[in-house]
């Protein structure tokens, strides 16, 4: 499951086009912002933040502006503006993004360095790469920054939950390393979405379950495991959540069809 969500990958290592960032995006040097003055002062700047950090805004000066997320640093450089230029309204956007250098390792598809744009996610970067290996985990994927794991990314929020916040955006200079994968388990059957899952040690066949969106409507309340080992188990479906299961066991939902449902053979002529 999720290993054909990243279906293609970027044959050179230039930059690639990215939707415009979030207002909690990081400005830092390279960044480039537009500011339109209107007022006694009609004329149109573009400043790219320098690397100390600052905005050299004509007849106001340096504005600070390196590590504020674009909002705050809008906010500021506004502010700075009406006090520095009487009569004057600015109004202030992002006109185009640093570039970024990324270290991918571990078992990615096409490992190595690669160059994006500044507010490129995680998501973006597996795309570039050619997505992961099938002996890669989409659970555990580090990403860290100084030699230091800044946080552990499991792709099933966003492909399962849907959830694509993640607590660190990507800098220049990090590093994401995509470890192996743990343990592979298959799900068939009476379920809404058979396939093979990746599960983390403390999870049991109720995730498992859950990841395969559910079963379906006339499931029997018994549910067969095939083990690794070769031994077969029978589970009651009302009590999954004490189940753990290991790297290679095999699952399945049996449906239930009542007696009074009769088949039909059609002939078509």
């Amino acid at each position: 499951f999720g290993y054909d969500f990243f279906s293609s990958y970027q044959s050179t290592f230039a930059p690639i086009n990215n939707p415009n960032p979030s207002s909690d995006y990081i400005l830092d040097w390279g960044d480039e912002i537009k500011i339109q003055f209107v007022g006694k002062q009609n004329e149109e700047s573009i400043i790219q933040v320098n690397r100390d950090g600052t905005l050299n805004v004509p007849s106001v000066g340096k504005i600070n502006v390196a590590g504020l997320s674009i909002s705050n640093a809008f906010e500021i450089v506004n502010q700075e503006i009406k006090k520095g230029i009487i009569g004057v309204n600015a109004f202030i956007s992002l006109h185009s993004l640093r570039d970024i250098n990324i270290l991918v390792i571990g078992e990615a598809e096409n490992p190595g360095f690669y160059t994006l744009p500044g507010g490129s996610n995680i998501l973006s970067l597996i795309n570039v790469v050619g997505g992961i290996k099938k002996s890669g985990s989409l659970r555990s994927i580090i990403h860290k920054r100084n030699n230091n794991t800044l946080q552990e990314i499991d792709l099933y929020e966003v492909l399962i939950k849907g959830n694509i916040v993640f607590d660190h955006q990507l800098r220049n200079g990090d590093v994401i390393d995509v470890q192996p994968i743990n343990s592979r388990v298959s799900i068939t059957g009476g379920i809404n979405k058979p396939g093979i899952f990746e599960l983390k040690s403390n999870e049991t066949l109720q995730d498992l379950i859950e990841f395969a969106s559910g079963v379906q409507v006339n499931t029997q309340e018994e549910i067969k495991i095939s083990k690794s080992s070769g031994k077969i188990e029978n589970v009651n479906i009302n009590k999954l959540d004490d189940v753990f299961l290991n790297s290679g066991d095999s699952v399945h939902v049996f449906n239930y069809y009542p007696d009074n449902i009769k088949t039909f053979k059609v002939r078509v002529t």
